[in-house]
């Protein structure tokens, strides 16, 4: 008799055991599946933002009604970075309004009077937050073309950075020369 009793409970207990398993591959399986859709719902979202960029610039552009040969995007030259955040940035293109093709290059800087003095930080430290985008070379553009797609500066802000606002300033030169264009932004660093 007490051996039919252990058979019993030896079997209910490999049958808890059976279920839990398959509870815990589907809610693995589930899992996965939900985190599959969320990366690919946030490469999408990355590519509409993309587009909306290059909306938003194109309209800047043909707002200055053939006048504006620099956009930056925002429009109001204004960010705010957290310190020790993700990087983020700003957009930048060019458009050729002369009547032959060139080539166009862009540098961003930070001149001088661009880190106000209680920063505690130098003009080279503040361009270090720049890590990606901040300049290119050998841009051909035809007359009346725009940098397209336009480029994005990123910075990131070091945990150690103070709280301030830098200008940065993006200088554009056309076939070598110096001058073509300049626009700003302010970086406020929170």
């Amino acid at each position: 008799m007490l051996k039919r009793v252990d058979k019993k409970a030896a079997i209910e207990m490999s049958v808890g055991t059976i279920v839990t398993i398959v509870l815990s591959m589907t809610l693995l399986i589930g899992l996965l599946f939900f985190i599959g859709k969320i990366v690919s719902s946030g490469s999408g979202a990355i590519d509409s933002i993309d587009a909306q960029l290059q909306s938003q610039i194109n309209k800047l552009i043909s707002e200055g009604q053939g006048t504006k040969r620099i956009v930056v995007f925002p429009s109001s030259q204004e960010i705010s970075l957290k310190k020790g955040d993700d990087p983020k940035g700003f957009g930048v293109s060019i458009s050729n309004r002369d009547s032959s093709p060139a080539t166009f290059s862009y540098n961003v800087v930070v001149k001088q009077g661009g880190v106000p003095s209680m920063c505690g930080i130098t003009s080279q430290q503040a361009e270090s937050y720049i890590i990606l985008g901040k300049s290119e070379d050998a841009i051909p553009l035809g007359s009346g073309d725009i940098l397209d797609p336009a480029r994005i500066v990123k910075l990131q802000i070091p945990e150690t950075a103070g709280l301030c606002t830098i200008r940065y300033t993006v200088e554009v030169s056309k076939n070598s020369q110096p001058g073509y264009a300049s626009s700003t932004m302010d970086v406020t660093i929170k």
